[in-house]
This record gives C-alpha cells, structure tokens and sequence, in this order.
C-alpha cells in the first residue's frame, strides 16, 4: 500500500493511525505532512531504516521576490525578506502594499514585520495582524464575521452579504443600494488576500469564498478575545455571547446556566451536525440573524416572534409550513426557504414591508398581494403560470429575478411583457424556459432593461430582446440549437459586450461564419469583447484579421469527428489574434481547448491537436495553450447506433446492490467492472443540463478507480471531494428535456451525511430522488451517456458488511406519522394491501435475523379491500412500483401499488394515477421490509433491501404486467411455458385478439385463444427451432368509447422483427428481456371487444 497522511497536528492521532498500518517486507510507503518536527519524528518507525524527513523549506530570496512581485506589479523594492519565505505571507503582505503608494507607508509596514526568528505560524499570525489592523474600521467585522463558518467551508457571496446587511455592518451611501456597498465589502477582503475566492463564473465574477486554515485560526482566535463569536453552545465564556455558530453537538438540550449567556445573542448559525439541538428560541430577543440547517421545522412558531429578525434561512429535508404569524417581522430583510419544501407562504407575508429577498422554490405559491411588496429586490425562483404576471411589474426594484416558463402560455406574452418593462433596476434574468421554445414565443423578451445578465436554457436560436439596443448588456451566458449568421452579428453589436458563453448545441452549417472586425457596413464587432467561451461539437467559427480586438481569454470545446466531418479541417484563424489589441488594453493572453476525441481516429486527434498548435505559435501575442483530450480512451466505433449494452463482469460484487437508472435509456451505456466499496469524488460538468459525470472510488481492497467522464464535455467542471467519514446518502435531479432530445438528465443534487452539493444543471423536468438512508450510501454510479447523461444508476453498499441491510426512500408525499419497524428484517413473508380508489394501508410480516417472526401494525386508514401476498419458501420481492397522486385534500399520495418477486407479479392494487415511481432492484438483493407515511390513506413508502440473501428463480418464470386498461375479461394459461412455439395476432386500427400456442416442462404442446373479438386481419408468426422473442412493446390509447386499449404490438426474437400490428397510437411501453438470459414464452390478457391489457410470462434460459 502507499498511503498520504495530510497535515498531522496531534501526537494521539498518529498514534491511532499507526496501530492499524501493517509492518511487513512488501515495500509499503507512508508518507506524512506536519508543521511539527517533533510530530515528524515520532512518525519514523522504530527500526526502519529509509525513514526520511523532508523538510519542506522556505521558498528562495529568488522565487519569494517573484512571488511578490507578481502581485504588486513589480515595485523594485519591498519588504519580502522579511516574510521568511512564507507564500501565504507574501501574498498578504503584497495585497497590504497594493494600495499604498508612499515610501513612508511602504517604511512603516516594513518596520513593522517581525524579523525575529520565531515559528512560522507566528510570522504569519503576526503579518495577519498587520493586515487586519490596516482594514477600514467598515470591514474589520465583515473579517472577523467569517469566523462563524467552519475550516473548509464554502460561503456564498450573496449570503454572506445579507448577513452582513442584518448585522449592520453595511454602511449606507448615497445613490448606492446597501447589496452593491457590500458586494464592495466582499471584493475588498478578496482583492486583499484575506478570504480565498472560490467559484469564479464564466464571466470572472466570484459567487463563493473561503477562509483559509491559518486566516481562520487567526480570526477565531481574535473573535473570542474580542467576544465578538462563540463556536459551541457548551464552552461559551462568561460573557454573554453575542454571536453563536454551532457546528457539531452531541447534545440534545443546553444547560439553564447557558442559557442565561444567550439573550444577547445577535446571530445564530446551526449547521447539520447540530440540527438535534434542542433550542428554546424565545430566549432570543434580540437575534437579528438566523440560519438554520437541515431545519425540523418544530419551533417555527417561536421563532416568528422574534421582532428584531433582519436575516431568516430554514432550509433542510423537512417541509417547512410558515405561519401567518410570520408578518410579525416587520424588520425581516433576507428570507430564505430554498430547499424547505415550503407548500405555500400566508397572507401575511405581504406585510413584511422591509424584506428585500424573497427566495423560494419553484412549487411555492406566493400569496396574493405580492405585487405590494416595493422593497423586492431579489425574487427566486417563481412560476409564472402560478399567478397573474402583472404584479411583478409593480416591483420596480427588482434587481435580480428567477423564474421558470415551463408551463409557459402564449397568452400570458403579452402581460409578461409589460411587466419586465417596468423592471428598469433589473440586472439578472434567469429565466427556465421550454425546449425548443419558438422565436416567437421567445418575443416575450422584447423589452430593453438598462443592464441584464442573463443564463438561459435551450433556444432555438438567438431571442429577438438580445439587440444592439442593449447598451449595458455586458455579461451573456445563452444555449441555442442554431446560429446563424445574423445572430452572430447581433452578438457582436452589443457595445459594452465583455463576457460571452455561447453554447451551439447543433453543428453549424458547413459554411465557415467568419469573424471580422468590421461588418460589410462598417459597424465595429466585438468591441469590447475580453473573455469569449464557445461551446459547439462542429466548431465552425473563424477568426479573421483585426477580429475581437479586446479578447484576452478565449476557450473552445469541440468534437474532433465532427469538425472533421463538417468543414474538412481544423482552421480556426487562432494565428490572427495577434496584433489587433493595442494599449492601454490587456493583451490576448490564455487560449483554453477542450477536445472531444469521441468516433475520431488517432490520426484526426493529432492532426487537430497540431492545427491547433500551428496556429498559436503563429500568434504574436504568444498566448499560454491549455491542450486538453476528452473522452481520449473511447475508440471510435465505441458509439454506433444500436450499440449492445457491454456486460459486466462483477466478482466482488457481494453486497452491492444496483439501482436504477432513473431517465431514458438513450446513448452508450456507462458502468465499472470493479466492485466499488467507498465513494472518494464525483465530478460533474454542466450548464443548462448535466453534460457529463466522472467519479473515482476504492474497492475492497483499497485500490483507488476512476470511471469517466461519461457524456459531453461542455459546461463548467465542479468536483467533490468527499471527506473522511463523509459518505453520499442520496442523490436527487430532474429529468427533461433539452434541443431535440426528448430528455436528459437536468439537474443533479449530491446530499452526503455532512451536506448538500447542488445543484448542478437548472432544474427542470419531472423530478426524482435516489434516498438511503440507515446504513446505507451511494458507493457508485453507472449511466446512459451521449453528449449528455441520458439516465442515471447508483451502486448501494451497506455500511455494515456483515448486516446486508439498506434502506431507501420514501417515495411519496411530506403528510402522514411517520411508520417504522423496530427489529432489522432479514427476510419478508406477506404483505397485505387494502386499497380501493387509493392505497388505504399497508401492513407485512417477516422474519428477523434471529429466525424470529415478526408483524408490523397496520399503517393507515381502515378503508379499501384487502389483499395478502404471502411469498413461497423461494420466492423473494425483487421490485416495487406505483403512482403518486392527488386524492381528496392530500396533494400526495400513494394511489397503487405493484409487487413484483423472481416467480410472479403482483397487483396492481389501487388506481393507477398520478406520478409513477418504481424501486427496481438489478444484480443481488431482494426487499425484505418497509417503512413510509401514513394517517388515513398510505402517504409515502420506503423499502428495507437485504444484498446478501441468496435468490433463486422459482421454477425459472416470472409473470410481468400487464399492461394496458383496467377494463375486459381476465385470460390466463393453465399449464406452465417453456417455449412459445407460434403467435397470431388480429388486428386493424387496434389490437382485435391473439392466440399463441407453447410446449411446457415435459414437451407437450397447448394452445391459449384466440382471446378478444373477430375483427381484424389475422398475422401468424412461426418460431424456429432456435428463435425466442426478446422483447414485446406496444402502444396504449383510446379507441371509441373504450379510453385505454392496446392500439398496437410489435414482437422482436433474437432473429428478427415482427410488427408493428395495428396503429401506434398513444403511450408506448415495452417489455425488453436480455437475450443473453431470459425469453418471453407466454401470455396473459384482459380482453373485451379488444385487447385491453396484455403480460407475459418470462423464463430464465
């Protein structure tokens, strides 16, 4: 083994390390990092004769000066001697130097390091007190504000402002509103290298910070001195705390003489690991910030009578419901229900007549009256369909504006309209708009805000509102199917146009559009174009002389097949980006090149790669070249059409369930060959959707595996990295769809037991979720990828080997008690359903890793007929699906329910409604028990999953289906298949009867039908010898006064195809079976006058 041990500060921790580490002959290395010598000694084990200490020394008086004079622009005399070498010093001495412009400032800074030879932590203590000390009095409380997050922690730009604003610390100014004071704040403490930038968007702004360790140590240590924050409830001074982070609790409840130190308390921040605690929230008269991670929603009450709130964040997996006494924060600036699963806001909301940002999810319904809210500046994210659109044009501060067009009507055109007009404060517009929106609907945006950055989803090409007229307009970040060359004009007439991300989703037309300085009538383009992003798979721009003269970073993403294909070669004109740009402006500086090597040969890769080369050692500005291959170990005949799933071959795979995949069954299917045993980072790229995803893992034995990336290789690249302890316990997204693709992964959210990732791509589509909960976690992923991930599967491990168990779930609506078991369940014997228009209640029996047989109470209501499936000695559930719909005054809940076990298939039971879910389990496994929520009917279901039981297939069959209508007269078979022998099947605009015969176990022949009416044209298909069918699919629709029956079959065999019979009309479904291990070898109906629903029998080959 080679194991990295990063940053060792305790002697006990090493110590423990150390007794699990195998000391042998095998040539096993352990390498360590510590800032302590003595801690570096203590590591060399006994005996070991190659132990070696590397002393990581300071940089040298050469590189130091480099350093430091890169930042401060090349002042020929400076202090950095004085910063022993230290990097983190002498970018914070740099920055502390940058905006003083004397000799003698330049002196006293100088005077004032210490030359001493003291620790290194103490120089860079000592250097940070000097920066801090030089802060304006304005931001000395924004720095030390930061204390209050954890070591590592990303802070949002936007939250942290608001925050701020609550406290106070913004000041005023006039003309100026207090968010742009603060953003000032912000980018201050960046540009003095005291807080590290993190998210930079594709326009260079920052959206995120962090605190590195050292600046952290040193801010907590001077906020406790100053009494300014407190970091843990139980170990607060005697001195009354007036801010208080809470990060880790083991505590469940806080001592009375605690309490009496927190009624001063100004701000409060409750992270997920101390969500538990139990806080009385009336004893905080005076908080005027309040953030509440992974929120329970059980003291909200008590919170709305805290008058002085300025700040308010609930967010979490609970469903928040906010009271109407809400309006009693008349103060509140900042609310913010993200991820609450809020239903609903009261009327009295529009009371709050100082809030500023309104942040809600998508289903939120806001109340009436929000249109009298003046002080609006931000409001996100909002439906538009969900209220009158006039009221937005009343909030004529808006700022920043998130909404979402999905169930856009045309007739709303023109009320939408006049209302975006009035916004003249509004800078951002995100808008989530249909697929392949027409340019005509996209009219809507024909209005002419003063300054607007905008992030759109797919359009069919440019919008009409994106005109010259957009004189601020100087950050874009747009999606088109198409570019023609009079969009690209219009994009280059923008005048203060400095950031453009253009993605082309489909190949330009193969003719090069060339890029100019000047149009045919003389207009300038590109202007003052600085940073340029293009993402298209045939790359069909060319740079022409004098072209984008201002452009100091370009980045290309293209497919090398593709371009090929297109226009012949490689020419991008990269060589004429040279002498067009001139003082006093930056010159052209960085070109960044992502290839898609995906169906190109080696040849194609290289002679790309070497236009590309050519070209920039061609240009006279000497631009650094970011090279990179994507997708470089794929072959090109990897993504044929029709391409056979590749098998995989799992020896280790004892435990690990597979689940999934959630989305279309579209592109190369994706998956790993080793068994993964813990998840160590997941990287996904996106934009408007996700692009791509790469992961690595470690298996049994400790081996660290990289799979992907699976898809594209457009959009932004985002990494986590999962820390010690940490693992994923859920994943959540939406599926929709995207150009002409019918749909594609959306969004991604990644939720570990510390906290969420997410999320990544616009949520937009159906929603799904992949829970697990107990001892479960998402260890690994498989997919369906093209130039985009078309669905989505994990790997599930138990955390637990020796237990097998996992959980996952529940599926279904927030209402209901929640309903669990007290014993692990090892293997289920019955399950009983009472159902009628819904599922009433649920009930089961089985059996507990001790052989003790145990019942479960009855979850829910006491209406609806009862049905009991009770499992065989060797029959085991291996899939559960139903629907979730509305029923009466419960927006959620579970309508019908179908058991699916490796010999039969059960139900379904209930009606058929609403939002469909299905729990499949692939590989090992069965379920073996459930938990969910309930009150009168059944309200969500969750399963217990047992991967180590062995399963095998009683008598080999599995009955599946049907599917189709309710209606008709059941057909079935009386004697098991073996082989189907010969089908006919009657048919004209829909599916009249069929009629098959079959050999069963002992070669004898039966015949079934025909089943259903005399109409329709008969079609007889004779089975050969060797030939099974591998797949049956169809379609379901109305006909006449009949509102579902099967308009239409198709049957394929490991030979051929036979079919379509009747029309294909309405819903599709279909039943594939891999030909590698299983054949459909009979059939079960319902029939009338038709066919209204049809199953088959499967068996294992």
């Amino acid at each position: 083994y080679f194991i990295v041990l990063d940053d060792i500060w305790d002697e006990s921790v090493w110590r423990c390390i150390n007794c699990a580490l195998v000391q042998n002959t095998h040539g096993s290395k352990v390498v360590t990092t510590t800032r302590n010598l003595g801690i570096a000694n203590l590591c060399r084990s006994p005996g070991c004769v190659d132990a070696i200490i590397h002393e990581l020394h300071p940089l040298s008086d050469t590189d130091a000066q480099n350093l430091f004079y890169n930042k401060v622009f090349g002042e020929e005399r400076c202090p950095y001697k004085r910063c022993a070498g230290l990097p983190l010093a002498i970018i914070t001495i740099a920055s502390l130097l940058t905006n003083k412009h004397s000799l003698d400032e330049w002196s006293s800074v100088y005077n004032s390091i210490n030359a001493q030879d003291n620790s290194h932590l103490e120089d860079m203590w000592w250097i940070l007190s000097l920066s801090y000390h030089d802060l304006p009095s304005k931001l000395k409380p924004c720095l030390l504000y930061l204390s209050l997050f954890p070591e590592d922690h990303k802070v949002e730009k936007d939250d942290l402002i608001w925050r701020w604003i609550g406290e106070g610390f913004v000041q005023a100014e006039q003309d100026r509103s207090l968010y742009k004071v603060g953003e000032d704040y912000f980018n201050e403490l960046i540009n003095r290298s005291l807080v590290q930038p993190v998210d930079v968007d594709a326009h260079g702004r920052v959206q995120a910070c962090r605190v590195h360790d050292i600046v952290l140590g040193y801010i907590t240590a001077l906020s406790l001195e100053e009494n300014f924050v407190a970091t843990n409830v139980q170990h607060t001074t005697q001195h009354k705390v007036r801010r208080l982070s809470l990060r880790n609790s083991n505590e469940d409840s806080i001592s009375q003489e605690t309490k009496s130190l927190l009624h001063a308390v100004r701000s409060l921040t409750i992270f997920c690991h101390a969500a538990d605690l139990k806080l009385p929230f009336h004893i905080f008269q005076v908080l005027r910030v309040l953030d509440l991670e992974d929120f329970s929603g059980q003291n909200i009450r008590d919170i709305c009578n805290l008058v002085h709130l300025r700040y308010l964040r609930l967010s979490g997996t609970y469903c928040v419901e906010v009271p109407k006494q809400i309006g009693n924060l008349q103060f509140l600036q900042t609310l913010d229900l993200k991820r609450a699963k809020t239903k609903a806001l009261p009327s009295t909301l529009v009371h709050l007549r100082r809030l500023v940002r309104l942040c809600v999810d998508r289903q939120t319904q806001l109340p009436e009256g929000i249109g009298s809210m003046l002080s609006l500046e931000e409001l996100s994210e909002i439906d538009t369909s969900k209220y009158p659109n006039l009221v937005l044009g009343k909030l004529y501060k808006l700022r920043v504006l998130v909404m979402s067009l999905d169930s856009w009507d045309r007739r709303q055109r023109e009320s939408l309209l006049k209302c975006l007009y009035n916004l003249k404060e509004l800078e951002t517009l995100h808008s989530v708009t249909p697929a392949g929106t027409s340019r005509q609907t996209e009219n809507i945006f024909s209005l002419n805000p003063s300054s607007v950055w905008s992030e759109f989803s797919t359009f069919s090409r440019l919008p009409n509102w994106i005109k010259p007229s957009l004189n601020n307009l100087s950050e874009l970040s747009i999606v088109v199917n198409t570019l023609p060359r009079k969009d690209l004009e219009v994009l280059g007439a923008l005048p203060a146009l400095s950031s453009l991300l253009l993605h082309i989703i489909k190949a330009c037309a193969k003719q090069r559009m060339e890029i100019f300085n000047k149009t045919a009538d003389d207009a300038e383009q590109f202007r003052c174009l600085s940073n340029f992003k293009l993402v298209s798979r045939a790359s069909g721009l060319v740079f022409r002389d004098q072209a984008m003269k201002r452009l100091q970073v370009l980045s290309l993403s293209f497919s090398v097949a593709e371009t090929r294909y297109v226009h012949g070669d490689f020419d991008l004109g990269l060589e004429k980006l040279t002498e067009t740009n001139m003082a006093p402006f930056m010159p052209f500086r960085a070109v960044d090149i992502g290839i898609d090597c995906r169906c190109a040969t080696p040849q194609e890769v290289l002679q790309a790669e070497s236009a590309i080369r050519d070209s920039i050692s061609l240009n006279a500005s000497r631009p650094s070249l970011d090279l990179r291959r994507h997708f470089e170990r794929e072959n090109p005949w990897d993504i044929p059409r029709g391409m056979p799933e590749p098998e995989i071959i799992m020896q280790e795979l004892a435990g690990v369930a597979k689940i999934g995949p959630w989305g279309r069954s579209a592109g190369r299917v994706h998956g790993i060959n080793v068994a993964p045993h813990h998840l160590r980072s997941v990287t996904i790229r996106c934009c408007v959707v996700i692009d791509s995803l790469a992961f690595t893992y470690c298996d049994k034995n400790g081996r660290e595996k990289t799979a992907g990336p699976w898809g594209g290789c457009g959009g932004n690249e985002y990494t986590i990295h999962l820390a010690s302890g940490e693992f994923l316990c859920k994943i959540s997204g939406t599926i929709g769809p995207f150009g002409s693709l019918p749909s594609v992964v959306t969004s991604l959210t990644f939720t570990t037991n510390i906290c969420s990732h997410g999320p990544f791509g616009h949520k937009k589509g159906h929603p799904f979720d992949i829970p697990v909960e107990m001892n479960g976690c998402i260890v690994g992923f498989f997919a369906h990828a093209g130039w985009y991930v078309d669905a989505i599967g994990v790997y599930v491990k138990p955390r637990e080997e020796e237990a097998g168990l996992a959980k996952f779930g529940p599926w279904g609506g927030d209402e209901g008690r929640n309903h669990d078991i007290d014993v692990a369940p090892h293997r289920l014997i019955s399950v009983t359903i009472c159902s009628c228009f819904v599922i009433d209640s649920l009930a089961f029996s089985y059996i507990d890793r001790n052989g003790q047989y145990r019942t479960s109470d009855k979850w829910g209501g006491r209406g609806g007929a009862s049905n009991t499936v009770s499992l065989g000695p060797s029959e085991f559930l291996t899939g559960i699906s139903g629907t979730i719909g509305q029923y009466e005054e419960h927006p959620n809940v579970i309508t019908s329910l179908t058991l699916v076990t490796n010999a039969h298939s059960y139900g379904p039971f209930g009606r058929t409604h609403g939002t469909p879910f299905h729990i499949p389990l692939q590989s090992n496994g069965c379920i073996v028990g459930f938990f969910g929520r309930a009150d009168k009917f059944l309200n969500a279901i969750g399963v217990y999953t047992n991967h180590k039981l062995e399963i095998k297939q009683q008598d080999e069959l599995a009955r599946i289906g049907p599917w189709g209508g309710d209606g008709g007269t059941c057909h079935d078979i009386n004697a098991t298949p073996r082989r189907l022998e010969s089908v006919t099947i009657s048919s004209c605009l829909v599916i009249d009867s069929i009629t098959f015969s079959f050999s069963d176990d002992n070669g004898q022949k039966h015949y079934a039908g025909p089943w259903g009416g005399s109409g329709g044209f008969d079609h007889k298909i004779l089975l050969e010898p060797s030939e099974f069918v591998v797949k049956l699919s169809g379609t379901i629709g109305a006909f006449g006064s009949k509102p579902n029956v099967v308009t239409s079959l198709t049957l394929v065999t490991n030979a051929g195809r036979y079919g379509p019979y009747g029309r294909e009309e309405g819903t599709a479904f279909h039943v594939p079976v891999h030909r590698s291990n299983g054949s459909v070898v009979g059939f079960f109906a319902k029939f009338e006058e038709y066919m209204q629903a049809i199953g088959v029998y499967v068996r294992a080959m």
